[in-house]
């Protein structure tokens, strides 16, 4: 019997996820507050993303994790067509001026009279168990992303659908559209994007561990604003538009990169 030799295995795995983090790292970062995020229990951590210079620590296995994610929506997706008429893929929604946006699944017709706003997620062994027990209720952020493409796409129905990545078993809701939950987390989306003030740290989620502002929000300097509230502040992709190379984001006054935290004098809120 011929040897295996593990440790090479291992080296071109590792190569495999060095080079999947380095891709995700190189993605532009976000410069909105997505409707996936606003239902998340700490309105710092959402603040801190938009805002602040938060690190991205992006580990490779879990960039894969992710990118298998887009694999589950497109087969749930071609699975459905075989029962029901699905169109709307990657529909964006946006408001306050593109600062809060989101994108659905699609739009599926033929559940019942109405169509459905879809939304599709996949899930290990004891959340799909969760999801059987407490439907999409036992995710807040799952919630209320639902709630808002059915605001803003005028649709009073969402499909559900989450895959499971043990058995590829499914767990299907219908959700009703709830006009006040809506207006509420459009109302929490506008306070946390016009914030000029970190707001207060919310520790009552339980999930500081696997936040990725985590460490920043402990040493950030109460009543500072951000660099990235500041009329002064161009973020990085804005200057690569303009043919202007820099590694980060520029300070306009300073002549210098921002620290997107932290204290200055000359801070100059958006209108």
């Amino acid at each position: 019997m011929v040897a295996v030799n593990l440790s090479e295995g291992d080296r071109i795995a590792g190569g495999i996820f060095d080079a999947c983090a380095a891709r995700a790292e190189a993605e532009p970062r976000r410069r909105y507050l997505g409707m996936s995020q606003v239902g998340r229990q700490c309105a710092l951590r959402l603040w801190l993303e938009l805002y602040a210079d938060v690190p991205r620590r992006v580990e490779g296995r879990m960039a894969r994790v992710f990118d298998m994610g887009h694999s589950v929506e497109a087969r749930v997706i071609g699975d459905l067509r075989l029962v029901y008429a699905v169109d709307g893929e990657q529909e964006e929604f946006s408001d306050f001026g593109g600062r809060f946006m989101g994108h659905c699944d699609g739009i599926v017709h033929g559940v019942t009279s109405r169509p459905h706003v879809l939304e599709v997620k996949s899930a290990n062994r004891t959340s799909f168990e969760m999801f059987r027990r407490k439907g999409i209720a036992g995710r807040a952020e799952y919630a209320a992303q639902v709630q808002c493409y059915m605001g803003y796409s005028g649709l009073e129905r969402a499909l559900f659908v989450v895959e499971s990545k043990d058995n590829q078993d499914l767990y299907v809701e219908r959700v009703r559209f709830d006009r006040k939950a809506f207006e509420a987390l459009r109302a929490r989306a506008w306070s946390i994007l016009t914030a000029r003030v970190p707001p207060p740290r919310d520790r009552s989620g339980g999930d500081c561990r696997f936040c990725p502002a985590a460490g920043l929000c402990e040493g950030i300097e109460e009543g500072a604003p951000a660099c990235g509230t500041c009329a002064r502040f161009v973020p990085e992709e804005a200057l690569r538009e303009r043919g202007v190379r820099i590694e980060g984001d520029l300070c306009v006054l300073r002549k210098a990169p921002a620290s997107r935290a932290g204290r200055c004098e000359e801070h100059e809120p958006l209108a």
